[in-house]
């Protein structure tokens, strides 16, 4: 026979276990929402970290990138002086070898031509000569009774101020007329082409 103290023991076991499923149901509930949260959470945080990764290797590159643009820079300067130092060089092998060939008669022969070669150009008159000092020791008076009267010219033979290396100036008396025939202008006129083949040949 069902005693009132059983049945205060049932009634108090269902609403216990009524109590216990609905805490358990809160708490199911809470957890849940809990690992959604936390879910969301790690989800935000990847993706800083995957802004901040990027950020980083977008910043590392663009430093890597600087670095090889100055390196080429530095390395494309460095050739330019190889360049211009080779030129420069060659430059002056040929004004040596170009000196040593004004002291032959070769080149005497050569100013000769070249000298009456202008003349034949101009309109007979007063003129001046520049050659180089050496030139002027050296072929002055050979030249003096050749360009003395000359088709009607007269020719005074100075010295150039400049080192033409060999070959002359010519000027008429009131430097209107002014022509430079002179082995310097000539390699001066002649120095880009070298410029060419050595850029050729260290490109």
């Amino acid at each position: 026979m069902t005693t009132i103290e059983d049945k205060i023991k049932l009634f108090s076991k269902i609403v216990y276990d009524k109590i216990q499923k609905e805490e358990q149901g809160e708490i199911d509930k809470f957890i849940k929402e809990k690992e959604i949260t936390i879910k969301n959470e790690k989800a935000k945080i990847q993706n800083e970290e995957d802004k901040v990764i990027k950020e980083i290797e977008k910043k590392a590159e663009l430093k890597a990138n600087e670095i090889v643009a100055k390196e080429k820079l530095i390395k494309q300067q460095e050739l330019i002086n190889l360049k211009e130092n080779i030129i420069e060089n060659i430059m002056t092998e040929i004004k040596d070898q170009l000196a040593e060939y004004t002291k032959t008669q070769q080149y005497f022969d050569y100013l000769k031509k070249e000298i009456l070669n202008i003349l034949n150009t101009l309109q007979p008159g007063e003129y001046y000569l520049f050659l180089t000092e050496r030139d002027v020791n050296k072929y002055k008076d050979s030249l003096n009774p050749i360009l003395s009267d000359y088709n009607g010219f007269n020719v005074l033979i100075k010295t150039s101020s400049v080192d033409l290396i060999g070959g002359f100036i010519i000027e008429n008396s009131n430097g209107k007329v002014r022509i430079d025939n002179s082995i310097l202008e000539k390699l001066e006129e002649n120095k880009e082409s070298v410029g060419v083949k050595v850029m050729e040949t260290v490109a």
